[in-house]
């Protein structure tokens, strides 16, 4: 069965097809049927790619997006403080939005109901008018996946990134946002959702209303109260409850950048994602510290880089269109 699931996603992978075969293949990949096979060959087919952060990486990472019909960014950023990590998110990434939620292991409970996909690329945010006239504001490098109409007893969405719902009250619908092992069930309220696949942590922050957050690991169920938040951790998949900063939560949306005990890696990591750029450089410039910083909405990214070289110290950078190359002052990267 396996060496079958493989073939089919060679084959789609690499001839035409029409509209609506590529649809059908969408919904089968998000589907529970032999969910497993269809994870190992995909891991499989990525391998075979050879893929590295690198530009290979890039090549094929556009190539699948592209196959799998998926609007990507002007360019595909590589962030090489943290190669296997980012290699990791490259292969979520890779299977487009579609099959992103697969991984989840949620499925589209209607074969028949058609899928929206949209893609917000870094250096961008977005609104997305869902079908009940809820409102999604998407932050830079977020995917949300949702049906045209939201039909049986509950409206299910799908997310991967970073997104505030306001969401239209419905009592006999819950509003229900899913990405990765969180579920958050909204019945009219404004809640954040942050789950980019290359972080650790997943948050869910309610700022109006009630929400109730599920983990799909353990058996704790969290009821928030607005200014609460629920963070779960993927590595050791425990989840703990927590007053949050909703000024510090929000900021993405007033186009300001707040980092709070936060990496080198985690700091470079965001600014890709905020301005499009991509940064390059070999490990080992910068230690596990971690800083606080804020910036205004009118903050130029160099203006950025300068912050941190007075605060961060040890390096210089050269900004080549799109590319920052990050050199230490003792020697070259």
């Amino acid at each position: 069965m396996k060496s079958y699931i493989r073939k089919i996603l060679q084959n789609f992978i690499h001839f035409q097809y029409s509209d609506n075969l590529t649809k059908q293949i969408h919904r089968w990949l998000i589907s529970a049927e032999k969910s497993e096979e269809k994870e190992q060959a995909l891991k499989e087919i990525w391998a075979d790619t050879n893929a590295k952060a690198d530009y290979h990486t890039e090549m094929s990472f556009n190539h699948v997006l592209e196959r799998l019909n998926v609007s990507q960014p002007k360019r595909t950023k590589v962030f090489h403080f943290s190669v296997w990590k980012y290699a990791a998110a490259l292969f979520i990434l890779c299977v487009s939005v579609a099959t992103t939620f697969w991984l989840t292991k949620h499925t589209v409970e209607s074969k028949s109901v058609l899928m929206v996909e949209q893609y917000i690329k870094n250096g961008q945010t977005g609104r997305v008018v869902l079908p009940d006239g809820s409102m999604a504001y998407l932050n830079s490098g977020s995917y949300i996946l949702y049906p045209t109409n939201f039909e049986g007893d509950t409206r299910v969405v799908y997310l991967l990134g970073e997104g505030n719902f306001q969401v239209m009250k419905n009592p006999d619908k819950p509003f229900i946002v899913r990405s990765a092992n969180l579920s958050v069930t909204a019945l009219g309220t404004e809640f954040d959702v942050r789950a980019y696949p290359e972080e650790d942590e997943i948050i869910a922050t309610l700022l109006q209303g009630k929400v109730k957050v599920e983990t799909g690991v353990d058996t704790i169920d969290y009821i928030l109260a607005p200014g609460e938040q629920v963070v779960y951790n993927r590595k050791t998949a425990q989840s703990m409850l927590l007053a949050a900063n909703v000024s510090d939560v929000t900021a993405w949306q007033r186009g300001e950048i707040v980092f709070r005990g936060c990496t080198s890696n985690e700091i470079f990591r965001e600014l890709e994602r905020r301005y499009g750029v991509t940064f390059r450089c070999n490990p080992g410039i910068f230690n596990e510290d971690k800083y606080n910083f804020s910036f205004k909405k009118d903050a130029s990214f160099k203006q950025i880089l300068e912050v941190l070289q007075i605060v961060m110290g040890g390096f210089d950078y050269q900004l080549c269109d799109d590319i920052c190359y990050i050199k230490s002052r003792k020697k070259d990267c």
